[in-house]
C-alpha cells in the first residue's frame, strides 16, 4: 500500500487510543477539569496531522510529541513558555497533570495489550541539571534522568539503548551521530495489541488499492465477511472502529470521499462527531495489511503551530533546565521515529520523540563607568511619551 487512506488510518490509531481513553468512564485520577486539556490535545494532534505530507503514507504519534514538549515546557520561561502553553492548550501545571493522568489511565489496560509510555532526560556530564527541574519531571512525569558524555559515541549509544529498550527493539537507532549539546529530551511510546475479533490469515488476498494519482497497486487485503462491526458514518466519510481485546483501545479507519479535503478540514469537533455516529452493522470488511516506518523532522511543523522561540538561539528561554544560568539553551532539533505494523492478529506500534539542545553562552554585560564630570544635558520626561517636562544643561554645577 503506497498512498491514500494509509496516511489517515495510521494516524487514526494513535488518536483513537486517546479517544478511547476520553470516551471510557473516567478513572478517579482523570479529573473533570482535565476535559478541556484533553480536547486541546486532540486539536493539537489533528493540527499536527495537517502539517504532514498526506500524499504519502504517514505514521506519527502526536501524544509522544506532546509529552516531549511538556518536558520542555517545564524548563521554559517568558515567551517560549507562553507559546508552548498556547500550542498545547494549558498551563504547565495542567500539562503535567494531563500527562500524569494519561500515563496512569492509558497503561492500565487488560487483555493481551501492552501499552508503555516513558520519558527521559539525558544531560551531558559537563552540565548540571537544575534540581528544581529534576524534581518536577521525575515526580510528575516519571522521567528518567541520566548523565552521560553526550558528545561521544558512548552518549549516543546510551540514548539509542534507551530508545530500543523502551520500544522493545522497534526503534533501535534513534541517533546516527552524537548530539553535541547539553541535554536531550525524550519520550517513547510502545503498543502491542490483539484484535478482539481477529482476521483469518486464510482470508487475506491480494487486491487493487487505488492511489491518489489515479493509478492502482496490488496489496494484501485482510477481510471479514458478514461480520458485526462498529460502523461510522457522516457526510462524505465512513469508517469502522476495530476494538482490541483489552476492551479499552481501538483502531479507527476512516474512508473519505475526498481525501485531501477531509484531512485539511479535520478538527476536534468533526472527529468527535464521527465517533459519536457509531452504530453496530453487519459488513463485509476489507482492510489492507501494512507496515510503515517514518522519520519526521518536527521543527518546521511545530513552528507552524506557533512554537517558534523554542528553536531560536536568540529568543529561546529554557533557563529552568540547567543550573548554569549563564547558558542560553535552545532546541536545535525536534524529531520522531515511528513504526506501525497492522496485521491479522492485531497491531504493533512504537514511536520515540527527541529534542536535542544547544547552549550558547550569554554575553556577559560589561560594567559601565559613567561619571558626569563635564557639562551635560538633563531633562525630566514622561516615560510613555518621552516628552520633557523640564529640560536644561549643566555647565558649572
Amino acid at each position: 500500500m503506497k498512498r491514500g487512506i494509509a496516511a489517515l488510518i495510521c494516524f487514526a490509531l494513535i488518536v483513537g487510543i486517546l479517544s478511547a481513553c476520553m470516551q471510557n468512564e473516567e478513572k478517579p485520577e482523570m479529573k473533570e477539569q482535565e476535559t478541556m486539556s484533553q480536547n486541546s490535545l486532540l486539536d493539537f494532534s489533528l493540527a499536527l496531522l495537517q502539517q504532514e505530507d498526506t500524499d504519502k503514507n504517514n505514521v506519527i504519534s502526536p501524544l509522544s510529541v506532546y509529552y516531549c514538549l511538556t518536558l520542555a515546557a517545564n524548563a521554559a520561561g517568558g515567551e517560549t513558555k507562553a507559546q508552548l502553553q498556547q500550542a498545547l492548550g494549558g498551563t504547565t501545571e495542567e500539562l503535567n497533570e494531563l500527562c500524569r493522568a494519561l500515563s496512569s489511565s492509558l497503561t492500565d489496560v487488560g487483555g493481551s495489550t501492552s501499552l508503555e509510555i516513558a520519558n527521559g532526560v539525558f544531560t551531558d556530564e559537563a552540565f548540571a541539571i537544575s534540581e528544581d527541574y529534576r524534581v518536577t519531571v521525575t515526580s510528575l512525569l516519571d522521567a528518567e534522568i541520566d548523565s552521560v558524555p553526550l558528545a561521544t559515541g558512548e552518549g549516543m549509544q546510551a540514548i539509542n539503548s534507551w530508545s530500543s529498550d523502551k520500544t522493545h527493539g522497534m526503534i533501535e537507532n534513534l541517533l546516527t551521530q552524537p548530539p553535541a549539546g547539553p541535554a536531550v529530551l525524550l519520550n517513547a511510546i510502545y503498543l502491542k495489541a490483539t484484535w478482539a475479533n481477529q482476521f483469518s490469515p486464510t482470508n487475506t488476498k491480494d487486491a487493487p488499492f487505488n492511489l491518489q494519482n489515479g493509478q492502482t497497486t496490488v496489496v494484501p487485503f485482510m477481510s471479514k465477511k458478514n461480520s458485526e462491526e462498529t460502523y461510522l458514518h457522516a457526510d462524505g466519510v465512513e469508517g469502522v472502529i476495530l476494538p482490541y481485546d483489552d476492551g479499552k483501545l481501538s483502531f479507527v479507519a476512516l474512508l473519505p470521499e475526498d481525501f485531501a479535503s477531509f484531512v485539511s478540514s479535520l478538527d476536534g469537533d468533526l472527529w468527535n462527531t464521527l465517533l459519536a455516529s457509531k452504530s453496530q452493522a453487519k459488513m463485509n470488511l476489507k482492510l489492507p495489511r501494512f507496515s510503515i516506518s517514518q522519520d519526521t523532522e518536527l521543527n518546521s511543523m511545530l513552528i507552524a503551530l506557533g512554537i517558534r522561540d523554542l528553536f531560536s538561539a536568540d529568543c529561546a528561554d529554557l533557563h529552568g533546565l540547567l543550573e548554569d544560568a549563564t547558558l542560553g539553551i535552545y532546541v536545535e532539533r525536534a524529531f520522531q521515529k515511528a513504526k506501525i505494523e497492522v496485521g491479522e492478529e492485531g497491531t504493533v506500534a512504537a514511536a520515540v520523540t527527541g529534542m536535542t539542545t544547544k547552549a550558547m553562552a550569554k554575553p556577559t554585560q560589561a560594567e559601565i563607568d559613567l561619571t558626569f564630570d563635564r557639562p551635560f544635558v538633563y531633562a525630566v520626561i514622561d516615560n510613555d511619551s518621552g516628552i520633557p517636562l523640564f529640560l536644561g544643561t549643566v555647565t558649572n554645577p
